[in-house]
């Protein structure tokens, strides 16, 4: 603008003082946006989802680091050890509710 038009601006709502403006290919929010946090279940999730190599009857194979973990403790309980054993208990308790369990089990023993 040159100064003949500056007299004839009027400073008000929605026309702030031309000094103050953003110059042309100036952002408003230079930094931009904070990045967000993770959450910690979320950081456990993604981690626990993500892939690693592993041997399954001889082939490698995908699977997830989670996976891993139960097929770690479900070979460590086959193997007796006692505290993996207690860890699989008490999650198939959870789980599987006392009723549905007996059930099954009375009806494999039927069959036989």
């Amino acid at each position: 603008m040159s100064k003949d038009e500056d007299s004839d601006y009027t400073v008000g709502y929605g026309r702030p003082p031309i000094h103050t403006r953003f110059k042309k290919g100036q952002s408003g929010n230079p930094s931009g946006r904070r990045a967000a946090t993770k959450r910690l279940d979320w950081a456990i999730e993604e981690e626990l989802d993500s892939l690693i190599p592993a041997m399954d009857d001889g082939r490698r194979v995908l699977i997830s680091k989670g996976g891993a973990v139960i097929m770690q403790l479900g070979k460590k309980a086959l193997s007796g050890n006692p505290s993996a054993f207690e860890t699989v208990l008490q999650y198939s308790r959870v789980t599987d509710p006392v009723e549905q369990r007996s059930a099954v089990i009375i009806k494999t023993a039927k069959r036989k």
